[in-house]
């Protein structure tokens, strides 16, 4: 073959697998495209079902609500509650109407017909049966008989009037709204109930018409699959074009979310990519192979004479080569400088001489430079070193400065707690034979374990690891009594006054939490008016709109002000700016932590609130304290239950305690014997099992929460499945992780929770409680 046709063969050989890696590389793009795009609506199925889901479970959590506070004769006049329920459609926009349906399935209210107008004989809402048996119930689409308008409905039994029935319905059209929250805008979704139909959709906004059916293959997904369960199919959207979805089976609801993207969109990606790949590379093979073509002819006349060159050079002819070819050039100049050979040698030999020089010193600066860099960069790395330690001792120092503040403020209170228990217990030993002294001194004890349950509350609060139990308050009869008390204990110098308007709403915050800092304000504030002066408690209600944001930034909603006043020395700009800065203080050392305004504002925020301060030198101080308004009545206060009396005997009444520490054993089982139970001890969750497989009678399980090896929440699982109903108590002494696991249980009821510690005769009360529970759920009807 000729000098060009090896050329031309050479190009092609080299451009071709390069288009044909490229096509593949197009096609893979392509196709990660298409996963990509089917994983955008798989998450996306998956977010519009969870946003669903949420929608449903809240409407649910309303109508139980709502049905727990219907008392059954409530239901002998219905007409009654409708203020009640037209008040929850407010809160609810997206709810049409509510019903309530009797026993016999005959509607006894429906918002939508006024008072006397006749009702339908029944609801069409399907599976309403299902919660007059007691079972929440989710229907499919269907059109009101009042309404008229496509319909979901909602029901839930009423606990307290078997065989009655709430229901909520919901106009279908208000989920499209629902896909628009949760999806993108122009993504195509649907949701379909169990019975084929759509609730709504994305494609054609249904608004009052009758729910649309859904394609066969999403229909019958939807009256089959799991709750989770995902499909992904190829079916014809609503308009008819042909799409790609996933489909996705709710939680909560009987229905099922879909979201699709046009089938040809998905593909058009890879096919345009090819399409753009086979032009180009068409062109570039052409030219390339042209290109070819003209270098190998534009060579191969040079490549002739060259060789015409070297023929008449043996002859000592000389012959013009044509220019152009730096290789070919070469060749020609040293043909016709035969005559200069050794000549050009000695000069070449000198050239690379002073090249390999060059090349030399090149090489020994490369070499210095490396090593001047590599010593740059250690001392840099020991620099950095060393600033890093240094950051780390000085933040260390830090934190062991706020740790003693701490120690000493709290070591101080502890200190004082075990001085009374430790003086009150040694005279309690020296006086065996004078009653009286010892129950005294026994108060007294008792008085400082009090003290010292306080200092540990306080300290788990300062750390955010205390839980709060959020209950109404009423503020005006909380300051009132707080003021009564503080009277006595602040000094005769110190006025205290209460001003709360009648008809104050209820406020929502722990009630312990609130006396200890409302507390705390006050003696902060007796501190301030060293020559006395006025305390003053101001309780107002107060509301936040949504057109005037708050300056603390509190959200939307009824709030009570509590304000607390005094007439003191008051605080300058630089004191005020610290005053919540936890330790910081203006005390002498050893007569406060800095800690109370730090937890005052923790507690304010944690209960959904703030807190601001208000002071001048010499105008006094006014700490201001925003809790929320309770949305339910304050709770009767409950019956104080009789004290138990140790001498009274509990025939049948039998405790297993469980307790790793023998002094806490000792003592919990002997206070539980005086209170009339036999008892049962054991030191762990082992022995305590081993007991319960021996035999043991046990009524009620008492159990501390941390112990080796099993902890107390696991042994009440465990005793609980070997005796089903089995009453238990869990004791604990921390608010830690455990705790938290603790008071979930005991919120759902699997068991009691108090923390330590204990007075025997609450423990008592506790556990006689229980049994009798147990009694009356074990008795039978009738």
């Amino acid at each position: 073959m000729r000098f060009r046709t090896h050329l031309v063969l050479l190009v092609a050989g080299a451009l071709l697998p390069v288009l044909g890696l490229s096509a593949a590389l197009l096609w893979r793009e392509g196709e990660e495209a298409r996963r990509a795009a089917l994983e955008t609506l798989s998450h996306q199925a998956q977010a519009f079902g969870a946003t669903v889901d949420r929608e449903i479970a809240g409407t649910v959590r309303a109508l139980e609500s709502a049905a727990l506070a219907i008392a059954p004769a409530e239901t002998a006049s219905p007409e009654a509650l409708r203020p009640r329920l037209e008040a929850m459609l407010a809160r609810n926009p997206r709810w049409h109407n509510m019903i309530l349906v009797r026993p016999d399935g005959r509607l006894a209210l429906n918002t939508l017909a006024g008072p006397g107008e006749a009702l339908p004989a029944a609801s069409p809402a399907p599976r309403i049966a299902e919660a007059a048996v007691g079972r929440t119930a989710i229907s499919d689409p269907f059109v009101g008989s009042v309404a008229q308008v496509p319909l979901v409905s909602v029901a839930v039994p009423l606990p307290a009037a078997p065989g009655w029935v709430l229901v909520a319905a919901i106009r279908t059209h208000s989920f499209e709204a629902v896909i628009e929250e949760a999806l993108p805008p122009g993504s195509l979704a649907g949701l379909i109930g169990a019975n084929g139909r759509f609730v709504a959709h994305s494609s054609t906004p249904q608004g009052d018409r009758t729910a649309a059916p859904a394609p066969r293959a999403m229909a019958d997904f939807a009256a089959t699959a799991a709750p989770g369960e995902v499909m992904l199919t190829t079916t014809q959207r609503v308009t008819g074009e042909r799409v790609i979805a996933v489909a996705r089976r709710l939680q909560v609801a009987p229905w099922t979310v879909s979201v699709a993207a046009p089938e040809a969109v998905l593909h058009k990606q890879a096919g345009d990519s090819l399409h753009r790949l086979a032009t180009l590379g068409a062109a570039a093979l052409l030219a390339a192979l042209l290109a070819a073509f003209l270098a190998g002819r534009h060579l191969g006349r040079r490549v002739h004479a060259l060789t015409r060159a070297a023929e008449a050079a043996g002859r000592g002819e000389v012959v013009r080569v044509p220019a152009g070819v730096a290789e070919v050039d070469r060749v020609a100049a040293v043909l016709a400088e035969a005559a200069s050979t050794v000549r050009a040698r000695e000069e070449e030999a000198r050239r690379a001489g002073e090249e390999r020089a060059r090349l030399a010193l090149e090489a020994r600066t490369r070499d210095e430079l490396r090593r001047l860099n590599a010593g740059l960069e250690a001392r840099v790395r020991e620099e950095v070193a060393a600033r890093e330690a240094a950051q780390r001792r000085a933040a260390h120092a830090e934190r062991m400065q706020a740790l003693g503040q701490l120690a000493g403020g709290i070591a101080h209170d502890f200190n004082n707690v075990l001085q009374a228990v430790q003086g009150g217990a040694s005279l309690i030993e020296r006086r065996p034979d004078d009653p009286d002294g010892v129950r005294r001194l026994a108060r007294m004890v008792l008085e400082a374990t009090g003290r010292g349950v306080t200092v540990t509350r306080r300290l788990l609060s300062f750390a955010r690891r205390d839980e709060l139990r959020a209950e109404p308050v009423e503020a005006g009869a909380l300051l009132a009594g707080l003021c009564e008390v503080l009277t006595h204990t602040l000094g005769d110098g110190v006025r205290c006054s209460t001003e709360a308007p009648p008809g104050l709403p209820a406020l929502l915050a722990d009630k312990g939490q609130l006396e200890t800092v409302l507390v705390n304000l006050a003696t902060n504030a007796r501190d301030a008016m060293p020559e006395g002066g006025t305390l003053r408690f101001v309780a107002a209600a107060e509301t936040v709109t949504p057109d005037a944001p708050h300056p603390l930034g509190l959200a939307p909603g009824g709030y009570v002000r509590v304000a607390v006043s005094d007439t003191g020395t008051g605080m300058d700009a630089a004191t005020l700016a610290r005053v919540s800065e936890p330790f910081f203080t203006t005390k002498p050392e050893g007569r406060g932590t800095g800690l109370g305004l730090s937890m005052a504002r923790g507690f304010a925020e944690q209960s959904g609130g703030a807190m601001a301060v208000e002071s001048a030198p010499g105008h006094g101080t006014t700490v201001t304290l925003w809790l929320p308004e309770a949305d339910i009545p304050s709770p009767m206060p409950a019956a104080r239950p009789e004290a138990v009396r140790p001498a009274q005997a509990r025939p049948g009444r039998h405790v297993l305690l469980v307790d790793d520490n023998d002094v806490v054993r000792l003592t919990v089982s002997a206070e539980l014997e005086a209170a009339g139970f036999q008892t049962a001890c054991a030191a762990d969750a082992a022995q305590a099992l081993s007991l319960m497989e021996a035999g043991v009678v046990v009524d009620v399980l008492v159990t501390d929460l941390s112990m080796p090896g099993a902890s107390g929440l696991a042994l009440i699982h465990e005793a609980q499945a070997r005796r089903p109903g089995l009453p238990a108590i869990l004791l604990t002494g921390y608010a830690g992780d455990g705790a938290a696991l603790a008071v979930g249980g005991a919120i759902s009821g699997a068991f009691s929770l108090i923390r330590k510690p204990v007075s025997g005769p609450h423990l008592a009360e506790r556990v006689e409680a229980l049994i009798a529970a147990r009694g009356a759920i074990s008795q039978p009807e009738g």
